[in-house]
């Protein structure tokens, strides 16, 4: 059956490190835009989460899309990147919780980084993990518009593949808006098989 309708339950992870200083603006425009095409039922919830050398959750569970924007509006480039932190904690802290009822939802990271990380104390490993105990799935918009994919291109394409997400790769800030676009409709879009 077609799971349209399901509830949302999306975490927006962006990556405040010094290495995406220069694309920061457009990232922030972006995932503004994206929430307020996502959130469209009553029933669907965000959060929003900087990370650089720590993750810093700064709106919760909402579906304010005011609240939201002033949480992304919040956040500062600077500091190291600790992406598999970031992920694990965005999975176990907020993804994971059995304290919200087990009514059915989509559970998604949309995640925004150059996938370089060089500060986390979990390994690329335990943080898909951890995702897959949260039955959620990672889409990542790499930040990096080189025209060679790097070690970070990898380590997000490893990381949306081992989760059933996508991964993108806008070829400048200006196409990240599409980039949203496609996992909107790629959220909106999703079937449940049942075997019995």
């Amino acid at each position: 059956r077609q799971q349209i309708n399901l509830p949302l339950r999306v975490g927006i992870l962006i990556d405040t490190s010094t290495s995406i200083r220069s694309r920061f603006k457009f990232e922030q425009q972006a995932a503004n835009e994206f929430l307020l095409d996502v959130l469209k039922s009553k029933d669907d919830r965000a959060f929003v989460m900087g990370f650089d050398v720590t993750p810093d959750l700064v709106a919760d569970w909402t579906n304010n899309l005011d609240g939201l924007a002033t949480g992304v509006n919040k956040l500062r480039p600077g500091g190291g990147t600790a992406l598999f932190d970031a992920v694990y904690t965005a999975c176990r802290d907020k993804l994971l919780d059995v304290s919200r009822g087990q009514e059915p939802v989509r559970k998604a990271i949309i995640l925004i980084s150059d996938g370089d990380d060089d500060q986390s104390r979990v390994h690329l490993d335990e943080s898909i993990k951890e995702c897959q105990r949260a039955e959620t799935t990672i889409y990542t918009i790499s930040t990096n518009w080189m025209p060679t994919r790097g070690r970070g291109d990898k380590v997000l394409l490893q990381m949306a593949e081992a989760t059933g997400g996508l991964v993108l790769y806008p070829p400048s800030a200006e196409q990240m808006y599409q980039s949203f676009n496609n996992i909107e409709q790629e959220l909106r879009s999703q079937y449940a098989l049942t075997y019995e």
